[in-house]
């Protein structure tokens, strides 16, 4: 194999592994490793042993010299800042956290509309949630407490149980 066809291959390779960061997919990606193998099998074969595990090196430190460059100077650059979403999403941009939209249930009674076992469906002022127990279940009709909310999670207890004070 000559020094072109090696040289050509690793940088074919090099190029389609660089292209499948765009379009994703794997098979770009795939490809171009396969011809960078192929490559520095190929150096290997024709030039020797030394010479297929120093170009395999050099692929090698080249790639992670890339890798790094990459991830320093890409995300501020004129494309990556095209590419990278840099909006806060926050409290002072109108965000709520579900949990908070959510803790406003604490304390309220519903009516259980599905069995809970130990999760289910439950209604609050003709507005339906998805719940679950404290460990206990209950059955399609009867009343429910919420006694606490969980980032997207509501905990009800029966009501016969809320107003005996057991949790």
């Amino acid at each position: 194999m000559s020094l072109g066809a090696i040289v050509g291959l690793i940088v074919i390779g090099f190029v389609l592994a660089f292209i499948e960061i765009f379009v994703p997919g794997g098979l770009l990606g795939s490809l171009g490793a396969l011809l960078v193998i192929a490559g520095v099998f190929g150096a290997g074969m024709t030039y020797g042993a030394t010479a297929g595990l120093m170009t395999g090196l050099g692929c090698f430190v080249g790639g992670l010299v890339f890798f790094i460059l990459w991830i320093r100077y890409f995300p501020t650059s004129r494309f990556g800042s095209v590419l990278n979403l840099d909006t806060v999403i926050g409290k002072d941009s109108g965000y709520v956290s579900q949990d908070l939209e959510l803790s406003r249930l604490v304390g309220s009674k519903g009516i259980a509309v599905t069995d809970l076992r130990p999760s289910g469906t439950i209604e609050i002022e003709n507005e339906r949630f998805d719940v679950v127990t404290d460990g206990g279940f209950a059955e399609k009709g009867e009343n429910v407490v919420v006694t606490g909310v969980d980032s997207n999670r509501i905990v009800v207890i029966r009501e016969e149980r809320a107003e005996e004070g057991r949790p």
